[in-house]
C-alpha cells in the first residue's frame, strides 16, 4: 500500500504482512514535493489519473509541513500495533540499501529489523 489515508489504515494493515514506514524529515518530504511539482507542473504524470495534471497545491504543502506534528504519532501507533514485519526507514540511504538488498538477494535474503517508533 502507498499513502497514509487514515480512514482505511487499519483495514489495510490487517491485509498486509509487511509494512515499510518511511519516516523522513519534513524538509526531505517538502523538497521532494516541490521538485515533483516543478518538474511536471501542468502535465499528468504516469502515476496520476488521466486528465489530472500536476498542480501547485498549497493545502497539500501545509499537510506535509504539519504531518510530523499532527498525524505522525497516530500512524506510528497504528503500525507499532501491527503484527507483521515492520520496517521503519528514516533516511533515503536506508531505502536505497533495502532496495539493493531485495534486488541482489531476493526477499528471503534480506535481514528485516523491527524497530520501535
Amino acid at each position: 500500500m502507498d499513502g497514509n489515508y487514515g480512514g482505511t489504515l487499519m483495514l489495510r494493515l490487517t491485509a498486509a504482512d509487511t509494512v515499510i514506514f518511511l519516516d523522513f524529515p519534513t524538509w526531505v518530504c517538502l523538497g521532494r514535493v516541490l521538485l515533483r511539482v516543478a518538474r511536471s507542473l501542468g502535465r499528468t504524470r504516469e502515476d496520476m489519473a488521466p486528465g489530472s495534471p500536476e498542480r501547485f497545491d498549497l493545502s497539500f504543502l501545509r499537510y506535509v509541513w504539519r504531518y510530523r506534528r499532527e498525524d505522525r504519532s497516530r500512524h506510528l501507533a497504528a503500525v507499532a500495533a501491527f503484527g507483521g514485519r515492520l520496517i521503519i526507514l528514516h533516511r533515503p540511504a536506508e531505502v536505497a540499501r533495502l532496495v539493493l538488498g531485495l534486488s541482489a538477494q531476493g526477499e528471503d535474503g534480506v535481514s528485516l529489523i523491527r524497530r520501535s517508533p
